[in-house]
């Protein structure tokens, strides 16, 4: 992998659904250990923007490199090689599938060989997936679903997680132990990229916020600057 700071760059990038334009000229990096919060009402082009970055949107224009390496045009399962996990809004679990089986099927070393993620590891973390190891996934609750496909994602041994509205349909208890911890991934070293609509959740997160309106990003910045600017989160993020 490369030696650059930077664990993505995005640069100019416009993405379409058909005919229809998404993004118009998103342009932002993320640096290692970085914890960015992607913030917007809905339909700003949040979910889109990951997805350009996952190669699940149709990318006509721009740049996008991973540590240093062109990730645009690349189909998803490359994007994953190169060290990126993706958590999608809608979960995905193999619900007919035990705990254990959603979990395994995750497993794989690191973009750079290593596996510092294992079973082991993520039931130390998530003791709640070790009790329902045998479980059938779609039996979860929402918030414990949640819990899986995040700890499903770390056996990959990524280098740098893209949520997408991780807290969406989350009871407050639920959310507020989710916070925790991708507080304590951040802490660990986990870079991190979380499309959000709530933004108190992303407070307790973030190191920077990158506000998205219609499709173009209109703030960039860290999250003290974010948090000092009214009128910014009035005009864009205010229902």
């Amino acid at each position: 992998m490369s030696a650059t700071n930077d664990m993505l760059n995005i640069k100019g990038v416009d993405s379409f659904y058909g005919a229809s334009r998404a993004l118009f000229g998103v342009s932002f990096d993320v640096h290692r250990g970085d914890s960015v919060a992607l913030l917007g009402r809905n339909g700003a082009g949040k979910s889109t923007t990951l997805k350009s970055i996952m190669g699940l949107a149709d990318v006509r224009n721009g740049i996008i490199q991973v540590s240093g390496h062109p990730a645009r045009g690349c189909r998803p399962e490359h994007i994953a090689r190169l060290g990126v996990a993706y958590v999608p809004e809608d979960r995905q679990v193999f619900r007919r599938q035990s705990v254990e089986a959603n979990l395994t099927l995750g497993m794989k070393a690191g973009a750079d060989g290593v596996r510092e993620w294992t079973l082991e590891r993520v039931y130390s973390v998530f003791p709640m997936l070790w009790d329902a190891r045998r479980k059938g996934a779609g039996t979860l609750s929402g918030g414990q679903q949640q819990m899986l496909v995040i700890a499903r994602a770390l056996l990959g041994n990524p280098l740098i997680m893209l949520l997408d509205e991780p807290s969406q349909g989350l009871s407050p208890l639920v959310m507020d132990q989710l916070q925790l911890l991708l507080q304590q991934l951040r802490q660990a070293g986990m870079t991190l990229v979380l499309a959000e609509q709530n933004t108190r959740f992303c407070m307790g997160v973030a190191s920077r916020a990158v506000v998205i309106n219609q499709g173009s990003v209109v703030f960039d910045d860290d999250i003290a600057a974010f948090n000092a600017d009214e009128a910014l989160r009035h005009r864009y993020l205010a229902a």
